[in-house]
């Protein structure tokens, strides 16, 4: 009984180590097509730059200036779970 079950542990840690190696591989593979494909954008780079200066510009300042801390406003210190729970059910 006691050999089996070392049989069946060395079974397991095997296919932890091949799943693991697998999962590695492929992720390392994936990794490897984007910054190869980075490496070799042209046009896309400016792409790549223009879409960044609008996130950066739609996520900082149209944050600070349109989507105020409402619930730092509203609620009491200490209080904003309440208060949320008291908007989110009606109360």
């Amino acid at each position: 009984m006691l050999g089996n079950e070392k049989k069946t542990n060395f079974v397991s840690i095997k296919l932890k180590k091949y799943l693991y190696s697998n999962t590695m591989n492929v992720v390392r593979r994936i990794v490897d097509l984007y910054a190869d494909g980075f490496r070799q954008m042209t046009i896309g780079r400016t792409l790549w730059m223009i879409i960044i200066i609008k996130l950066v510009i739609i996520f900082a300042v149209l944050k600070c200036f349109f989507f105020p801390d409402f619930i730092a406003t509203h609620a009491e210190e200490g209080q904003e779970s309440d208060f949320v729970a008291g908007q989110v059910l009606g109360k």
